[in-house]
């Protein structure tokens, strides 16, 4: 069994992305975009975990975490208004939604 050198797999992954750069680029993108998310967890919610006790207690923080982000991202876009309409659909309820960039609400939102 011989082993390959970094140089070998650079080489390879060169020859892959001249071959076919669409499917190297989405790849790619795909793994780019994981590791932003990842690091972007890491910097808001501390880098390690505080469950000690059980195997299930980390995965529930981490889920936590990953839920905590999203939430994060979806305020972002209403206030910044790329989401247009509630994910929920009824225009009734659209209607009593409304995002205001209100400095006195620490989510930058005000609903009446």
């Amino acid at each position: 069994m011989t082993g390959r050198t970094g140089n070998e797999y650079w080489k390879e992954g060169l020859r892959r992305s001249q071959d076919n750069p669409q499917e190297y680029n989405d790849g790619y993108h795909q793994r780019s975009n994981a590791e932003s998310t990842f690091s972007a967890i890491k910097r808001k919610f501390a880098h390690s975990l505080r469950s000690r006790k059980s195997e299930i207690a980390m995965k529930n923080e981490i889920l936590c975490k990953v839920l905590c982000h999203n939430l994060v991202v979806l305020i972002h876009q209403m206030c910044e208004g790329r989401i247009s309409r509630p994910f929920w659909g009824e225009k009734e309820e659209r209607e009593n939604w409304r995002i205001h960039n209100n400095p006195g609400n620490s989510f930058g939102m005000k609903m009446y």
